[in-house]
């Protein structure tokens, strides 16, 4: 019988380092030596290190700390524990070690994530699986190609899913039922459909890293074809402008969730690169395999504020309000948020281009629209598609037919001013949502966005977005 030792030296690559995370993980937080670790592998401690970082991207102490920091801030997020007192308990040195460590591995403050369970569970850094580590080779070896997708129209069937990333069971269920659905109303229709105009579309919007829901959807192209849209069908049709992707070839799409894991822990950081700009575009080719379209930019949480953006350092503070309102919910064929607000400009013009009133802080006479459904219990991605017209002139129904007068809670805001052309608007709100919110003293919460004092010169928008934040647990205003 062979002995223990010669059973370890007998072990391939693969199967030393699963030993050795599964060690790891039992022993968490605990923190071993690089040299009690080869120790008990029987194996040099260059050979292990080596053996590692080749086999997944990463030193041991490197994963080690990602995973003892991910329990920590499991903890953090759902203890009444200080962080001192975490930082302790998980081995660092001080509360400035705790948080620089913190900083380095997740690009967020601790204080970020005390009370944020949810959040803690979405930016964790998972444990390696063999499943994982037996196509990593492969993923850190696809080289994207960069190309420009011209602007078109497709015809598409949305749905909101469970992020396949972060351990969703449903999603592969609730995917191909979203693609049975599609398939028969296209059939339906009797369009072309050559494999090649077919795409699955992800759109993440802002509570995303809240509940881990997204809307993907089901979508065809259907340029030039004449696409008359009857009105029973659940379809949409809307344009993708041109956009500028990193596409990634993956060998079946089963490889997917390893790829996400690969893209967001080692590509995006690597390259210094961030996805923030949507659709995200998948479509499957001929002999199977299946291309991946990211419209990747340059990581911006270090740089200044973007042309046009001004972040006011003083919350606004708003009291409970009665208000009449108008609501209306936009369709899910207008993707961009620039196309939504020139909708909702477009409808209720009297509120553009109007003299501030001498409500505190100031409104168009009392008017605004308002983005959220009033009383949603449940921060979903139809929250952007929800809107309504605001006036705190109560009396004067004959303004506003079919209107219904609510409550709106006493809550805090935060005041961006926002100028320029509709893409200059489209990227400072995508840098707000996911770069200044991520790591600043305020998160947002459920409620209603407010846009006021809104002005329109041509191609040119000026206006006010306040958004509903709390003061992170532990943070200084």
């Amino acid at each position: 019988m062979l002995s223990f030792q010669s059973q370890i030296d007998d072990m391939d690559s693969l199967s030393r380092v699963i030993k050795l995370t599964d060690y790891i993980e039992a022993h968490l937080p605990q923190c071993f030596t690089l040299e009690h670790l080869s120790h008990w592998l029987g194996v040099s401690k260059w050979h292990l290190q080596r053996e590692f970082k080749e086999l997944t991207g990463q030193s041991i102490g490197q994963y080690s700390t990602g995973r003892k920091l991910s329990l920590a801030a499991a903890e953090l997020a759902d203890s009444p524990l200080r962080i001192i007192d975490i930082a302790l308990n998980y081995g660092f040195e001080s509360q400035e070690a705790f948080a620089r460590a913190f900083k380095r591995h997740f690009g967020i403050s601790p204080k970020n994530i005390k009370g944020q369970p949810l959040w803690a569970q979405q930016i964790k850094s998972q444990p390696l699986t063999r499943a994982y580590l037996e196509c990593y080779a492969e993923l850190r070896a696809i080289t994207p190609t960069v190309v420009t997708l011209p602007a078109a129209e497709y015809l598409a069937l949305p749905a909101t899913l469970n992020s396949i990333r972060h351990g969703s069971n449903d999603f592969f269920q609730d995917f191909s039922a979203l693609w049975q659905s599609f398939e028969q109303e296209v059939s339906a229709l009797g369009l072309d459909t050559s494999m090649d105009r077919y795409y699955s579309m992800e759109f993440i919007n802002r509570c995303h890293h809240e509940t881990g829901l997204f809307m993907m959807l089901a979508a065809i192209q259907v340029e030039g074809l004449g696409v008359a849209l009857p009105k029973e069908y659940d379809l949409i049709l809307f344009q993708v402008k041109q956009q500028r992707y990193h596409c990634f070839e993956l060998t079946d799409v089963f490889k997917v969730k390893h790829f996400l894991r690969y893209l967001f822990e080692h590509y995006l950081p690597e390259q210094q690169l961030a996805l923030v700009e949507f659709p995200v575009l998948w479509q499957g080719t001929e002999d199977g395999k299946l291309l991946g379209y990211f419209p990747l930019i340059d990581d911006l949480s270090s740089e200044a504020l973007p042309v046009g953006l001004s972040i006011s350092e003083q919350l606004i503070q708003i009291p409970d309000l009665n208000m009449r309102i108008l609501s209306t919910q936009l369709p899910f064929s207008l993707s961009q948020v620039s196309e939504r607000l020139v909708a909702l400009f477009e409808r209720w013009p009297e509120v553009t281009n109007m003299a501030n009133g001498d409500i505190s802080p100031t409104l168009n006479q009392g008017k605004a629209v308002l983005i959220g459904e009033h009383g949603s219990a449940q921060f979903s991605p139809e929250h952007e598609f929800h809107a309504s017209f605001m006036d705190l002139n109560l009396a004067d129904k004959s303004t506003l037919p079919n209107s219904e007068v609510i409550t709106l809670t006493a809550a805090s805001y935060l005041k961006c001013q926002l100028q320029g052309t509709l893409a200059q608007i489209d990227f400072a709100l995508n840098y707000v949502y996911n770069f200044y919110l991520w790591d600043s003293p305020y998160y947002q919460v459920r409620g209603h966005e407010w846009i006021s004092n809104i002005k329109n010169d041509g191609e040119h928008y000026q206006f006010e977005l306040w958004l509903p934040v709390k003061l992170r647990n532990g943070r200084k205003a």
